[in-house]
């Protein structure tokens, strides 16, 4: 249990209103912290946070220099989860320049203010198991050494923002940790990634307001993991993390997305039609994707989720919106 003093440590959460900080804010609450602040791009965010304070709430563009130094100076984190950034795998090659000029941008101004405003505060830099590419082996669970060779722009942009932050790690000794997680699902994802987007056409399919569920590839495979596992393990490294590594975060199995989507369907209320649709197909994809997280596993951490229970809840979410 944490004590009370930290239970007021004062932690920052970029992209704090999205799909993953929204579960990692729930995460920190249910262990007892109470001075969390999240930024958020949107004046609208898409997740209202239940328990945050307003003022908790900061809504900026990170790629500003000036008022995220300002923000920092604000706050004062202690630890920084830094999970901001645009996260369009699939159509990262129609939005090239914007994708990785955000997120190199946003990076760089997270780094300066961390270094010049709170140079102690602990920082985990959120990566992704995408940066692999085609180091990536059909079945084979790769593992932290493997060389980067990622095949989307989104990828290079989290393999940039890794290295950005390793430097400022070597250059300033700044406390820095880098995670890479692997596929994760849950509650709040939007349809731009496969699972929820399945979930959402289904439901659709149920309402009778579309006669079909339109797919891209089905036979690659991914490692998939609940969110909650993810922030879990997000919050293990904060707390034991040694700085300067980098630690996957998977499964170390993978399921072809077929499987997932059977598991969806034979959920549904009705019978569910299932039709490719070449507009789903990416432009570069990869087979299958494996997971090795021995490193984190070595720190206490499995994954503890059923994800046919996970998809239940997904398919639950999309059934109330």
């Amino acid at each position: 249990m944490i004590t009370q003093l930290e239970s007021t440590t004062s932690i920052l959460i970029t992209g704090g209103t999205g799909f993953v900080g929204s579960h990692l804010v729930q995460h920190l609450q249910n262990l007892g912290y109470n001075n969390i602040h999240v930024t958020t791009f949107s004046a609208h965010p898409d997740v209202v946070l239940k328990n945050l304070q307003a003022d908790h709430v900061h809504t900026i563009d990170l790629t500003d220099p000036t008022a995220t130094k300002a923000l920092f100076e604000k706050v004062r984190p202690e630890f920084v989860y830094h999970l901001a950034s645009l996260s369009a795998v699939g159509s990262s090659f129609d939005q090239v320049q914007t994708v990785v000029s955000n997120n190199l941008s946003l990076q760089i101004s997270v780094l300066e203010a961390v270094r010049v405003v709170v140079p102690t505060a602990r920082v985990l830099v959120i990566s992704s198991g995408e940066v692999y590419g085609k180091s990536l082996q059909d079945g084979v669970p790769i593992a932290e050494k493997n060389l980067l060779k990622p095949v989307n722009p989104y990828a290079v942009s989290k393999a940039a923002q890794e290295l950005l932050s390793l430097s400022y790690y070597y250059s300033y000794q700044l406390e820095i940790v880098v995670a890479r997680p692997f596929n994760h699902i849950g509650e709040g994802q939007t349809d731009a990634f496969v699972v929820p987007a399945f979930a959402k056409q289904i439901v659709a399919v149920e309402r009778g307001q579309q006669t079909e569920v339109r797919v891209g590839n089905l036979e690659k495979k991914r490692d998939f993991l609940d969110v909650q596992d993810v922030v879990a393990a997000y919050y293990l490294l904060m707390q034991h993390g040694v700085v300067g590594e980098v630690y996957n975060i998977a499964s170390g199995t993978s399921i072809s997305v077929r499987s997932m989507l059977t598991a969806l369907t034979d959920q549904a209320e009705c019978a569910i039609p299932i039709v490719q649709d070449e507009s789903r197909l990416r432009v570069v994809d990869t087979d299958s994707i494996t997971g090795d997280a021995s490193k984190l596993r070595a720190l206490g951490w499995k994954p503890t989720h059923d994800l046919l229970q996970t998809l239940a809840r997904i398919l639950k979410y999309w059934r109330n919106q």
